[in-house]
């Protein structure tokens, strides 16, 4: 049984590497730049400071924006509208914390799938097509305590989605503390960092300014209460769109204790994805996955014997196992949803 879950997991495997060789495939020709920045603002409250952090963007002439730390009610939101030439989405928490606003210009081809809001303000997910390239646009601002599971619940949900990941945003860890952080060293996120880099490496994400500055020391943060700084803002975008990046940077800390994190897309004409479901590697580390999948393949072939000749019963076979791992995952992904809900709740006192 152990060999046949192993050459099952193999098969899905090797689907995926697939996918993944079509997407490394793009076509370059027609390309357009597309500038996109991220920044943490910590706050938009105040009117000055709002006119303050618009101004800014319009300075750096971005096209595509993840702002995090808006402290904005939807109420609220009509003074970014006021003064960005765009579309505005966004995900709010109160007047108080979190909250992310993702800002589009008029000026990109931008095509909207679907949006997925977070109800407590920590991440944006945009499914969308710009010049015809399917893009999965995620704003994110993690926790700031050590809460792996809070990456679990966020990378399950973009498990499904098909297309190439932008992933920018404060996660609140530095990856590699020893460049990463003035101190050198990061015990409060050990946990957190860990499951972070499980998914960067499962998902086929790069570090998109690491990548390009492997050893340079440049920080993205400052924290007065401990006098240190760290990077801990960065954008984490699909392998496969690697070579359409120009550059990336970072801007000076100003207004807000965080700089902002840049980097320019030469947008391809268009990319060849599947919309075909794939298995994600990190299941197979589940141990009641794999005894669930076990227990579905006995039941299958103690209820599928000769009536069919082996080809068919095989492809049937697929079909079957594929559902019922799809059931598993959407189920798994509900519980988790429930239990962050659930501290989120314990969290604020009530």
């Amino acid at each position: 049984m152990f060999h046949l879950i192993l050459f099952l997991c193999f098969t899905f495997t090797l689907q995926s590497l697939q996918i993944y060789y079509n997407q490394s495939h793009l076509n370059h020709s027609m390309s357009s730049e597309l500038q996109f920045t991220s920044w943490n603002v910590r706050g938009l409250n105040k009117l000055v400071k709002l006119k303050e952090v618009m101004s800014r963007i319009r300075q750096l002439r971005a096209k595509i924006v993840f702002i995090q730390e808006t402290h904005l009610t939807p109420e609220d939101v009509i003074k970014v509208r006021r003064r960005w030439p765009g579309r505005v989405f966004l995900a709010c928490f109160n007047s108080h914390s979190r909250g992310v606003i993702t800002l589009i210009h008029n000026s990109v081809p931008f095509h909207l799938i679907s949006v997925d809001e977070d109800r407590f303000g920590r991440y944006l997910i945009i499914q969308c097509e710009i010049l015809s390239v399917r893009l999965n646009l995620v704003n994110l601002y993690g926790p700031n305590e050590d809460n792996p599971s809070f990456f679990r619940h966020l990378f399950l949900s973009l498990a499904a989605l098909p297309g190439c990941f932008i992933i920018g945003g404060d996660s609140n860890c530095a990856l590699q503390p020893d460049i990463d952080r003035s101190t050198g060293i990061d015990t409060s996120h050990n946990q957190t960092r860990k499951e972070l880099l499980q998914y960067i490496e499962e998902f086929h994400l790069i570090d998109i300014w690491r990548g390009g500055h492997p050893d340079q020391l440049t920080f993205s943060c400052y924290s007065s209460t401990c006098q240190t700084f760290s990077r801990i803002d960065y954008y984490l975008v699909s392998a496969s769109l690697v070579s359409t990046v120009s550059r990336c940077w970072y801007d000076s800390i100003i207004i807000s204790d965080h700089a902002s994190v840049s980097f320019i897309l030469n947008m391809p004409k268009s990319l060849s994805y599947s919309t075909r479901w794939r298995l994600q590697a990190f299941w197979l580390r589940d141990p009641t996955f794999i005894e669930f999948i076990g227990t579905q393949i006995d039941y299958y072939f103690e209820n599928n014997t000769n009536q069919t000749s082996a080809t068919i019963r095989w492809e049937a076979f697929k079909a079957f196992l594929r559902g019922q791992m799809i059931s598993f995952t959407s189920f798994k992904h509900k519980l988790c949803q429930i239990e962050m809900e659930q501290l989120e709740k314990k969290d604020k006192g009530y």
